[in-house]
C-alpha cells in the first residue's frame, strides 16, 4: 500500500543520508553507522509484537509485522557497512578497540546473522516455536554484546544510552504483557470436531471485544514449557454482554503443529467433557471492524477464516438489536476444501 511504501522509503533514507553525509571520513562513518545501528535496534526490538502501546496508537498487526521485518533488513545492513569499514585496514585517529570489545562486536554481528537466517519463511513456519525462543536469545544477545562492545563502556555515550533505553523497553513491555497474562484468567474448554478445535473460554474478568481482535491464550496444560508459549487467535464469538464488556469468547483453531496440536490432545483426552483447563490470554488486540456503518456487508472466507467473519456477523447483529446499525444485507461467501 502507498503507506507502507512510504514508511519503508522513509526509513531507507534516513539511513541512507545519515550513511551518506559521513562517508568522507573513516573513524566518522564508524562513528554514525554505529549510533544509527543502535537507534535502529531500539525501534526494532520494541516493535516486534503488538503490544498496549502499539494497540492505543491504532496499529494495524500487518503494519507492525511489515515495519518489523523491513526495518530489519535495514539493520542487518546497517551493520554490514559498520563491521566492513571497521575491518579496512586504517590508521585510526580515535580509540583503538580491545580485544574485548572486538570479540563483543563478532559476537553480536554473528547474532545478527544467525537471527537473519532464522527469521526466514520456511524456517519460521516449520519451526516456529526454535524459531521464536531463538528470535528472543539472538536480540538479547546483540543488545548485551553491543553494550561491551562499547569502548570504553560509558552509559553517557549516545550508544549506550539508546542501548539502555532498548533493554528498559524490552523489560516493561514483557513485564506488562506477563502481568496482563496474570489478570486475565480463565478457564478453557476444549472440543474437538471435523479438524477444527472451539475452545470456549470463561473469563475471571470481562473485557470489551469486538469483531477483528484476538487474543494470545497460554494454557499450561499442554506441557512443560507451556509457560513460554502463547500464540494468537482471532475472536470468533463472545457471550452476552453487560455494559459492553463480555465475560465469554469462543475461539476457532485449525490443528497444525505444535501448541494446537497439544491442545487437541487434550481436546481427546476421556476426561475433557467434564474437565475445564486454566488458561491465561493477553489481550484483545487488533483493530475494530465497524462493518455496521454499511448498507451491504459481502464477507469473504476461506477455510478456517470463517471464525473472523463469525465475529462480524454477530457484531452486526448486536448492532442491529440496539438499532445502530445502517446494515440492511449480509452476504457471506465461505471456500472450504472438498475432502
Amino acid at each position: 500500500t502507498p503507506l507502507y511504501l512510504l514508511v519503508a522509503t522513509a526509513v531507507l533514507i534516513f539511513n541512507a543520508v545519515v550513511l551518506g553525509a559521513s562517508a568522507t571520513n573513516h573513524d566518522l562513518i564508524i562513528w554514525c553507522s554505529g549510533r544509527v545501528l543502535a537507534f535502529n535496534l531500539c525501534i526494532l526490538i520494541v516493535s516486534g509484537r503488538q503490544n498496549l502501546f502499539s494497540d492505543r496508537l491504532g496499529v494495524t498487526y500487518e503494519f507492525q509485522a511489515f515495519f518489523h521485518r523491513w526495518l530489519g533488513m535495514v539493520v542487518f545492513l546497517v551493520g554490514i557497512v559498520h563491521g566492513v569499514i571497521a575491518l579496512v585496514p586504517y590508521q585510526p585517529s580515535g580509540v583503538i578497540l580491545s580485544p574485548r570489545s572486538r570479540i563483543a562486536g563478532f559476537t553480536a554481528a554473528s547474532a545478527l546473522f544467525a537471527l537473519i537466517l532464522s527469521s526466514f519463511s520456511s524456517v519460521r513456519q516449520t519451526f516456529y516455536e526454535v524459531f521464536r525462543y531463538c528470535h528472543v536469545c539472538f536480540a538479547a544477545i546483540i543488545v548485551v554484546a553491543g553494550f561491551v562492545h562499547l569502548t570504553p563502556v560509558d552509559v553517557s555515550k549516545p550508544s549506550a544510552i539508546l542501548l539502555v533505553i532498548t533493554a528498559s523497553m524490552y523489560i516493561l513491555l514483557v513485564s506488562m504483557r506477563t502481568g496482563m497474562f496474570i489478570l486475565q484468567r480463565a478457564k478453557a474448554a476444549i472440543y474437538h470436531g471435523d479438524g477444527l478445535l472451539k475452545v470456549d473460554l470463561e473469563l475471571t474478568r470481562s473485557i470489551r471485544v469486538r469483531a477483528g481482535q484476538h487474543v494470545w491464550l497460554r494454557i499450561p496444560s499442554t506441557g512443560h514449557t507451556s509457560f513460554a508459549e502463547s500464540h494468537p487467535f482471532a475472536i470468533a464469538s463472545w457471550g452476552e454482554k453487560q455494559n459492553g464488556k463480555a465475560k465469554h469468547i469462543t475461539l476457532l483453531i485449525d490443528v497444525r503443529a505444535g501448541f494446537t496440536r497439544k491442545l487437541k490432545i487434550l481436546a481427546n483426552s476421556e476426561s475433557t467433557n467434564s474437565q475445564r483447563f486454566n488458561a491465561y490470554i493477553d489481550g484483545p488486540y487488533g483493530q475494530a471492524i465497524k462493518a455496521e456503518d454499511y448498507g451491504t456487508v459481502i464477507l469473504y472466507a476461506t477455510g478456517i477464516g470463517i471464525g473472523a467473519q463469525l465475529a462480524t456477523i454477530r457484531q452486526l447483529l448486536e448492532c442491529r438489536e440496539a438499532s445502530t446499525a445502517k446494515t440492511q444485507r449480509i452476504t457471506l461467501l465461505w471456500e472450504v476444501e472438498e475432502e
